[in-house]
């Protein structure tokens, strides 16, 4: 199944949108899609998707580290546009340590400064890199480790 790029992209856009909690219908109006158009450009990217994660091989294919990278991208943009910029790593690392050492959670975050919905949006922009980068885990954990102990 061929997909053109303008397709990924304009489908990477809606995603990326409707993930930081822009009205679907609205995404759509503005991108000139209606629902109809909109599921039928799902299914081909899907489809593309499928196709290219069942090709032989150790390493992704092309198709697969466009896809990440395009739908990255746009979630970024689509976080800019709102104002929910990403905390920096390090910043979310000092996070995340301060839950690891016991009281109410909430609390924790409040005191430093940081919101629930501000530390999971940086949890999941910071996820991909994690799994990819064992320097940035091991300074994840080293921080993690200084903080318990």
């Amino acid at each position: 199944m061929t997909l053109e790029d303008d397709e990924l992209e304009r489908y990477a856009a809606v995603v990326g949108r409707v993930a930081v909690g822009t009205p679907l219908a609205e995404v759509l109006g503005e991108l000139g899609l209606d629902e109809a158009s909109f599921d039928a450009l799902e299914a081909r990217v899907e489809g593309a998707l499928s196709a290219a994660l069942a090709e032989p091989g150790d390493s992704p294919s092309p198709f697969v580290v466009r896809y990440e990278h395009v739908l990255r991208e746009a979630q970024e943009r689509a976080r800019a546009e709102k104002g929910l910029a990403v905390m920096p790593f390090e910043r979310f690392a000092e996070a995340l340590a301060a839950l690891s050492s016991g009281g109410h959670p909430v609390e924790q975050l409040e005191a430093m400064g940081v919101q629930p919905g501000e530390l999971a949006r940086a949890a999941s922009a910071h996820a991909a890199r994690l799994s990819k980068d064992p320097e940035l885990a091991a300074a994840l954990e080293r921080a993690l480790s200084k903080r318990r102990g």
